[in-house]
């Protein structure tokens, strides 16, 4: 009868631990990344965004302070470059991030929404009927 070395138990012990921390830390990243960006942070609060590319956050993030108009959002630059370097997984995000938030197709910069299309080809309309 074969049995498991205390090693093997022990692997999958810590193995089931890392899971169950990157599920909790999966849950909290939102609240750690708001608390950063409250604390005068929000740099470091994007850096960890972008490294575990976390697009809902990212969004968010960009969404912190003035988002209507869109010219006026501080993070317009930043939400362009997300657009070029994540393409099609930020932009599925931010117009997630303005659906929830009952902002409506015209509260987005038409700037993000030509380069989303050119991001996914520009035979693909991403916002059909938007007029953009």
């Amino acid at each position: 009868m074969a049995m498991c070395s205390p090693r093997a138990s022990g692997d999958s012990a810590a193995e089931r631990e890392k899971v169950v921390l990157g599920e909790r830390f999966d849950l909290l990243r939102p609240q750690v990344l708001n608390a950063l960006r409250k604390q005068d942070h929000a740099q470091y609060a994007f850096q960890l965004a972008e490294d575990y590319l976390d697009f809902r956050n990212l969004a968010s993030l960009c969404h912190t302070e003035t988002v209507y108009p869109p010219e006026n959002n501080p993070s317009a630059a930043r939400i362009r470059s997300y657009i070029e370097k994540f393409k099609e997984a930020f932009t599925t995000e931010l117009y997630q991030w303005h659906i929830e938030h009952g902002r409506f197709p015209w509260t987005i910069d038409p700037f993000f929404v030509r380069a989303d299309r050119e991001a996914r080809g520009a035979q693909d309309h991403v916002c059909p009927g938007w007029g953009v």
